[in-house]
């Protein structure tokens, strides 16, 4: 006989765990939807839609492009549309093979699908459909307090002329409508405004750029151009690796061994070690000279070595700078030559009209 009586387990699952989960009770203060389900809802079919090419006594040729050559298709066909007809109900596949369980299956199912495809049959009422399950939905809603919505922007953010302001940029800087048709700009825009008007005048010419701007001097007009950001492909930063000498050395011979070969060039302190390998291997007295000998001639040969390297480098900076500038400059005369023939065509088109 089955015990119908549920076990201890089950009984403590269900009453302690079952409460602990997130869903066991209901949410509150929350829209509650109840669903009328004592009426089903019947989906309501209209008649199917009539195209200008369909013929009840003939087959028309859209059909014949379609389909191509199918026996019995205008019987097949109109059986189908009849008793769509006559119930204007959800006409199924299987309802159709049952009607006409004489036909093939394939030819069957071809025209069953064209027909549902181009809306000949099944052609329900989406908006009535819609209608009636509003009337079915009981909405119960709790009114919700107002939330107090804070202000995304701060109105604290004047112009320079303690107006309120319209526009601002990415750099935090806020301007009104007047300063901005008047050109009243900030301290360090209008010295960048000035330098570019000095250099779109005299181009390189940096003396006279220097006295156009009238605060900066030579080589700091030549340094703000450069870091103006008219160009995106700027030279990167140089950085020169620093030696970081090991000092948690408990020796302090092995401190300071570890200090100078960290300071000095790798290849001076190996060439002074293999020398100082051979004497002692030879046991010569004059160790010591041997080896500072050896390490002061490798050292002179890389000292030279790294000043031509040095002096190759400022080269090549100086060139790209230089080249940078000219850059600079040609890519700003274009952008006023192009401001200058829009301007242009403006003032011909407006003249046209």
């Amino acid at each position: 006989m089955e015990n119908v009586y549920p076990v201890c387990e089950k009984i403590e699952f269900e009453e302690i765990y079952g409460k602990k989960r997130e869903n066991a009770l209901p949410p509150r203060n929350k829209p509650t939807y109840v669903f009328n389900t004592k009426n089903d809802i019947k989906y309501k079919y209209k008649q199917g839609l009539k195209y200008k090419w369909f013929n009840m006594t003939e087959i028309s040729s859209y059909e014949i492009n379609y389909f191509g050559q199918i026996p019995k298709y205008l019987e097949i066909r109109n059986i189908i549309l009849e008793n769509y007809e006559k119930s204007l109900t959800f006409l199924s596949l299987k309802t159709v093979l049952n009607i006409l369980s004489s036909h093939k299956f394939a030819n069957v199912f071809k025209i069953y699908n064209f027909l549902d495809k181009i809306k000949m049959i099944n052609n329900r009422d989406i908006i009535g459909e819609c209608e009636e399950a509003l009337k079915n939905i009981n909405v119960i809603n709790k009114p919700k307090k107002e939330e107090f919505i804070p202000n995304i922007i701060d109105t604290k953010n004047l112009c320079i002329c303690q107006e309120e302001s319209q526009f601002f940029s990415k750099d935090n800087f806020f301007i009104c409508e007047k300063c901005l048709r008047k050109g009243k700009f900030p301290e360090h825009l209008n010295v960048k405004i000035k330098l570019l008007e000095a250099i779109e005048k005299y181009g390189d010419d940096w003396t006279n750029v220097a006295n156009f701007v009238e605060t900066k001097s030579k080589h700091e007009c030549i340094y703000h151009f450069i870091m103006l950001p008219i160009l995106e492909n700027n030279l990167s930063k140089i950085g020169f690796s620093t030696h970081m000498p090991f000092m948690l050395s408990s020796n302090p011979v092995t401190h300071i061994l570890v200090f100078l070969s960290s300071v000095i060039h790798p290849s001076v302190a190996a060439s002074a070690a293999k020398i100082c390998i051979k004497e002692i291997s030879n046991q010569t007295q004059n160790l010591l000279k041997t080896m500072l000998n050896e390490a002061k001639k490798k050292s002179l040969e890389i000292i030279e070595l790294e000043t031509k390297k040095i002096k190759r480098l400022e080269n090549v900076l100086e060139e790209s700078l230089t080249n940078l500038i000219l850059l600079k400059i040609r890519s700003l005369k274009n952008l006023q030559t192009n401001i200058e023939k829009v301007r242009e065509e403006l003032i011909e088109a407006k003249s046209n009209l």
